[in-house]
């Protein structure tokens, strides 16, 4: 039953990653990643995060942050600035323009999440809770 579960887990991750990018990139609007590190900069005091701090929130975008975070920069929907206490370290701050973006590209977003994870109620229950108590075991 246990390898069965994490099979179906991994295979429908995978579908539902890549039919979301598609639908968001066939509309027109940001990637998924860079909806991933927006969102998190977004929701922070200020809406800005450390580089470190914000790699840790990200849930899609771990790898290559640095990379991400330098094209969205130069795409202009974030900034960095320098940490006053600790001159080598830096933090993002999404632009009014990565918050615009974030806002055109919700409804895509929201759409698919309803789409593709149309469950019943007791089912998206028994989800979230199975999901959080996995996530505490590896918190420890």
């Amino acid at each position: 039953m246990l390898l069965p579960a994490w099979k179906a887990f991994l295979a429908f991750h995978s579908s539902v990653i890549a039919r979301i990018e598609t639908e968001l990139r066939e509309s027109g609007q940001i990637s998924l990643a860079w909806y991933d590190i927006l969102i998190e900069l977004e929701r922070a005091p200020a809406g800005r995060l450390k580089q470190n701090s914000l790699a840790q929130a990200c849930i899609l975008t771990k790898s290559g942050i640095s990379r991400t975070l330098d094209v969205l920069q130069k795409e202009r929907l974030l900034r960095r600035e320098t940490d006053s206490e600790d001159r080598r370290s830096n933090y993002a701050v999404i632009s009014e323009l990565g918050r615009q973006r974030l806002k055109e590209a919700w409804p895509v977003y929201r759409s698919c999440i309803l789409k593709y994870f149309d469950l019943e109620r007791d089912d998206l229950t028994s989800l979230q809770t199975a999901f959080v108590a996995l996530t505490l075991r590896l918190q420890k």
